[in-house]
């Protein structure tokens, strides 16, 4: 289960101390019963072995030898690591993955009484580019762009749960059958940002098109094979995220759209739609899973963005 996450970092984890390969192991463990999402099972624990193997490197060796400034000092060489993808230095978007790890890391110990390292972070405070989003003439397009096959079916079902639901990437591969709750208009979104549980209003389209891909798409692609996964892939199993945005790289190719857009532009784009309709800020946070309004207030640019678009 959780340790094969951890295979991502063998060849770092088996060069770690029998105290730090320990530590990494269970906090991978921990992330998995807690229910964090598949990438911070993964990514996090990638992370904090970097964090280790180069304490290691400056001969701190065990828990208790670590210090606050020292992981401070390995956060700021962090800051001048060259960013091999886009040139320049790491974005504060990357470097608080390491915070974040480091942050959820410094829990555990706490939690499991192995070590109180007193640590305090701050996230980097970052001047973020405002996302892609699609216009309301754009989506229209994606939906045209699906085919009438099962696999048309699934893509309007999948642009249903990212655009119509606004969820994010993990959130949408979450979905079970039994969180799709039409009797009561909602879907209901197990595992959110932070682990927290919500519900989104599920009605129109949105509604016609996720019973219909139940209906006539889902029992084909599941052939004979049993899944509670409501995406299903080619192979009757839960599809992987990397899988639904490559899908949607597909539509957006065929629907002509010379825009990067990802799973998350979608999520970004509902809330943006949803603002210029004049939906209040504050149901939008809610909609979203926001846990503060800061994080939504993005929008209120955005909107002003696509106007000038349109």
């Amino acid at each position: 289960m959780a340790h094969q996450n951890v295979r991502g970092v063998a060849k770092t984890m088996n060069e770690l101390t029998p105290m730090y390969k320990h530590s990494l192991e269970a906090f991978t463990d921990w992330l998995g019963v807690l229910g964090y999402s598949e990438a911070t099972q993964t990514g996090a624990p990638t992370l904090l072995a970097e964090c280790l193997h180069w304490l290691q490197e400056r001969e701190l060796t065990t828990l208790h030898h670590i210090s606050q400034a020292h992981i401070k000092a390995f956060l700021a060489e962090q800051e001048t690591r060259p960013n091999k993808k886009r040139g320049g230095g790491l974005s504060a978007a990357y470097l608080n993955k390491y915070v974040q790890a480091l942050k959820l890391w410094n829990t555990f110990l706490a939690q499991t009484n192995t070590a109180h390292l007193e640590l305090s972070l701050e996230y980097y405070q970052a001047n973020p580019e405002l996302p892609t989003v699609l216009t309301e003439q754009e989506i229209k397009r994606l939906y045209e762009a699906c085919s009438d096959d099962e696999y048309g079916l699934r893509d309007r079902a999948m642009l249903g749960l990212y655009y119509g639901c606004g969820l994010r990437r993990s959130e949408g591969v979450a979905v079970d059958v039994a969180d799709v709750q039409f009797s009561r208009g909602l879907l209901y979104v197990r595992k959110g940002k932070g682990n927290k549980e919500r519900y989104v209003p599920l009605a129109g389209q949105v509604a016609e098109d996720l019973r219909w891909y139940l209906i006539e798409a889902r029992p084909k692609l599941l052939k004979e094979h049993k899944s509670s996964s409501l995406l299903v892939s080619y192979r009757s199993r839960r599809p992987q995220g990397q899988s639904i945005a490559l899908r949607l790289a597909g539509l957006v190719e065929k629907a002509g759209i010379p825009k990067e857009i990802g799973l998350h532009s979608l999520r970004h784009s509902i809330a943006t739609h949803l603002l210029r309709n004049g939906m209040p800020l504050a149901e939008i946070q809610r909609f979203l899973g926001h846990s503060s309004l800061e994080s939504t207030q993005i929008y209120t640019h955005l909107k002003e963005e696509l106007t000038y678009e349109l």
